[in-house]
């Protein structure tokens, strides 16, 4: 255009002008950029102090159970545990995140295949009807889920770092690999979510399933009578980390040991016998960052 100008100026003819965009449009572009980046630090920040806060608060109730009966005598404060304590906060941080992801991406479209029908006729249950039928469904998932991280071996990669731990205590539930943690509640919160369960439902289970985690990996010596027969107890889960021969491969539940007598993944020795030897064979690398990056390096256990 500009090459035309002086012709243009000459005969009298205003070339037209591009209107320039108008100041508001930016500023609302720049306010929206702006309320999102805040509204993200401001999520970040609380995700981090209530991770925070729920260690603080597991803490105080397993710490003094493992003191006044441990199951192995060993130091208050093993040498791994400050790891331990970056898988907790880090995992916390990503938990809501990843299952945010996965609904959005899967869940929502998986969601309208199915009829609208039978998702309102779940969601219009009671809550306490919900919650039972979510925990059927959630730890049938997680149990062959939880076996199938130990079968093949791409998953094992990742599991692995969950057993890793030598000295099992309360902390150790939280050495999880992102990738695995993600795989693991996947597994069970998109077919509640696909299957019209409320978020309060979803949300129950979430929290069932991680404070009961910290609770079977605690150094205690209970063994709660025939009731670990129908719970899974630290007895029943401990012998699931254990590097004994006999227990290889066995007790995958998450709540119900009935499961594995079901499917033949049980075990659980009478005569008041825990195990004394947990972890892999091969090294652990030490420090947040080379366990997180372990996985794809070697999957021999």
């Amino acid at each position: 255009m500009e090459r035309h100008q002086p012709a243009l100026d000459r005969l009298g003819v205003i070339p037209p002008v591009k209107p320039a965009r108008p100041a508001w449009r930016a500023t609302w572009v720049a306010a929206v950029i702006t309320v999102l980046t805040a509204a993200i630090a401001l999520s970040t920040m609380v995700a981090r102090w209530s991770t925070l806060l729920l260690l603080c608060a597991v803490a105080a109730v397993m710490a003094p159970i493992e003191l006044i009966w441990p199951l192995h005598t060993r130091p208050r404060w093993r040498r791994d545990a400050p790891t331990d304590v970056v898988h907790f906060m880090v995992n916390g941080l990503l938990k809501n995140v990843t299952i945010a992801v996965a609904l959005a991406v899967v869940g929502t479209r998986a969601r309208d295949l199915v009829p609208h029908s039978f998702i309102h006729a779940v969601a219009g249950q009671a809550l306490w009807l919900q919650g039972v039928e979510a925990l059927v469904i959630s730890e049938l998932i997680g149990y062959w889920a939880h076996r199938l991280s130990h079968t093949w071996s791409w998953w094992w990669k990742l599991h692995k770092v969950h057993h890793s731990v030598g000295d099992l205590d309360w902390l150790a539930a939280a050495r999880v690999h992102p990738l695995d943690q993600a795989l693991q509640r996947w597994s069970f919160v998109i077919p509640l979510y696909i299957g019209g369960f409320a978020s309060s439902t979803l949300g129950i289970a979430l929290a069932v399933f991680t404070l009961q985690g910290f609770f079977v990996h605690a150094n205690v010596r209970w063994r709660f009578g025939s009731l670990r027969y129908l719970v899974v107890t630290p007895e029943f889960h401990h012998w699931h980390h254990s590097r004994d021969p006999r227990a290889r491969n066995t007790n995958y539940a998450g709540k119900f040991p009935v499961l594995d007598r079901v499917f033949g993944s049980y075990y659980m020795p009478e005569g008041g016998e825990w195990p004394t030897d947990y972890g892999v064979t091969e090294p652990v690398p030490t420090g947040w960052f080379h366990q997180v990056i372990w996985p794809f390096a070697s999957a021999k256990r």
